[in-house]
């Protein structure tokens, strides 16, 4: 036995050197691989995503951060790594900050146009109105009757304009601010354009413009909200009697069209150019000023009945030749008793 013990003496005493250094060895080579695992697997990814929410980035206007966006392509989609799961989530955030950024950005410069064009239509008539008002003060007393008339008849006129534009205003409003519901129900559309037809009857009457209603068939229903599609028909003969010169000729026709029903609104008035007929359906429209100089049109009445008739899940047509009249066509679906 103490043979034994000394052989064993004498074996830790000549190898536990090289066994620990070896064993010092491995361990060192370990914990490098595991801080390169980790490295690669953890601190990376970690890197990775502090950089890419860096809170200066993201306040980078669109033409920086897109191309940010685009160095997240080391995120997988698909991994089941939690890491590419957070920057993948990360990616399609960003995405969707900058298409809301972008939509943002063309609505204030829409809105910008928008209040920059109605400020424009609203400066006349009020110039108007309080030229004549201040005007009918000033010469009360000097001015014979016709003239203190017409003085007043003409900051009426003024009057009427601006409230037509504010009422467009208020109108467009509501339909972009608003969650607009729908109350569809069977509609006589021929006795419905009938009576919106009698509410011009005077003022067509002081143009002498004929209004017409072809065929005026009470068997034809529609599905539509009556509300909605009073203002749109109000819309159309309204533009259409104003846009028609003394003596002409406003009609209104339905046609079936096996589901559909066409609802046709047509003038023999000054007509609307062709350049101009892409853009009469969007708010900041002014091409119908330059063309009837004589009247005040922001542009707003058609983008509203347009809008109105998306409701109804319809489009609405026009088709017009300066000095030959325009048409507007729009269908709604047809209904049984």
């Amino acid at each position: 036995s103490d043979q034994t013990a000394n052989q064993y003496v004498t074996f830790a005493n000549t190898y536990q050197p090289a066994y620990i250094a070896s064993l010092l060895a491995t361990l060192a080579i370990f914990i490098v691989l595991l801080i390169l695992i980790l490295n690669y697997f953890v601190v990376r990814p970690l890197k990775l995503l502090r950089t890419h929410t860096n809170q200066k980035a993201l306040r980078q206007p669109d033409q920086t951060l897109y191309p940010k966006i685009k160095q997240l392509t080391y995120w997988q989609k698909n991994s089941s790594n939690e890491f590419h799961q957070v920057g993948t989530a990360l990616r399609t955030t960003l995405k969707m900050l900058t298409l809301q950024r972008n939509r943002l950005i063309e609505s204030d410069q829409s809105q910008r146009t928008f209040f920059a064009d109605f400020s424009h239509d609203l400066r006349s008539p009020m110039a108007s109105l309080l030229g004549y008002l201040e005007t009918y003060l000033l010469y009360f007393n000097s001015a014979c009757k016709f003239e203190r008339k017409h003085y007043i008849e003409t900051a009426y006129e003024s009057a009427k304009k601006i409230n037509q534009l504010t009422k467009e205003i208020f109108d467009g409003t509501d339909l972009d601010y608003q969650e607009t519901s729908m109350n569809l129900e069977p509609l006589p559309i021929a006795d419905f354009c009938q009576e919106i037809l009698k509410n011009y009857q005077v003022k067509a009457k002081t143009k002498n413009i004929t209004l017409q209603l072809k065929p005026c068939d009470s068997s034809v229903l529609v599905m539509g909200d009556i509300e909605k599609l009073d203002r749109v028909l109000n819309n159309l003969i309204e533009n259409a009697i104003r846009h028609t010169l003394e003596g002409g000729k406003v009609i209104v026709s339905i046609r079936n069209r096996k589901s559909f029903v066409r609802i046709t609104v047509v003038d023999n008035g000054v007509g609307i150019p062709q350049a101009d007929l892409p853009y009469i359906f969007d708010a900041q429209d002014t091409g119908q000023d330059q063309t009837h100089a004589h009247t005040v049109h922001s542009g707003l009445g058609l983008a509203i009945a347009k809008r109105l008739l998306e409701l109804h899940q319809t489009t609405i047509e026009v088709d017009s030749v300066l000095h030959g009249g325009t048409r507007f066509d729009f269908y709604l679906r047809q209904t049984q008793h």
